[in-house]
């Protein structure tokens, strides 16, 4: 078990399996230990993890950071084109795929086994401000998995009247930017 800081901020904890990989390459690690004694059982979250992340939270770390976990030694799982990365919790899927092949709209079927299971459209990404205005936009840095086929920058996020992002203005606006070719 390891936990650690990104250089970016982010914290992370669990099983060293592989799936942090990716975090010590794209974030970059500012620190990381490792929790001795704690045993790898099925669904761990609940009863080992919860209150390891309950302690750093409450920045009750002393206890862990008493062992030091050399980054090098953060195991990485090759991820292979085409992979499902993450699905979040409305069901938006996120690919590994080579985005340079990918176009504004394109049509992307997801297989299982051969099978077809869903088609969905290829992701653009709305940044509010203007394009160079410094808010340090720089898709080149993200993996290819993470980076949007094309940024279209808004003025500002329209809102609905409980401060919400409203999708469907949001969408009219990135519609009307890649119409005008603005």
């Amino acid at each position: 078990m390891i936990w650690g800081e990104t250089l970016s901020g982010h914290l992370f904890v669990g099983s060293n399996f592989g799936y942090f990989g990716w975090l010590a390459r794209d974030l970059g690690v500012k620190r990381v230990y490792e929790i001795k004694d704690v045993p790898q059982t099925p669904f761990s979250g609940k009863t080992f993890i919860a209150p390891i992340v309950a302690r750093i939270a409450a920045t009750d770390e002393e206890e862990l950071t008493r062992h030091p976990y050399d980054v090098h030694d953060i195991h990485d799982v090759d991820i292979p084109a085409g992979s499902v990365v993450h699905v979040d919790n409305f069901g938006n899927a996120k690919l590994k795929v080579d985005v340079g092949a990918l176009r504004n709209r394109d049509v992307v079927t997801l297989s299982v086994n051969g099978k077809p299971v869903c088609e969905g459209d290829v992701v653009i990404a709305a940044v509010e401000g203007k394009q160079g205005d410094g808010t340090g936009i720089d898709i080149s840095a993200l993996r290819d998995y993470a980076r949007p086929a094309e940024v279209v920058w808004v003025a500002a996020m329209p809102t609905l009247p409980n401060g919400k992002t409203d999708v469907l203005a949001l969408e009219a606006a990135v519609r009307a930017s890649l119409t005008s070719g603005a």
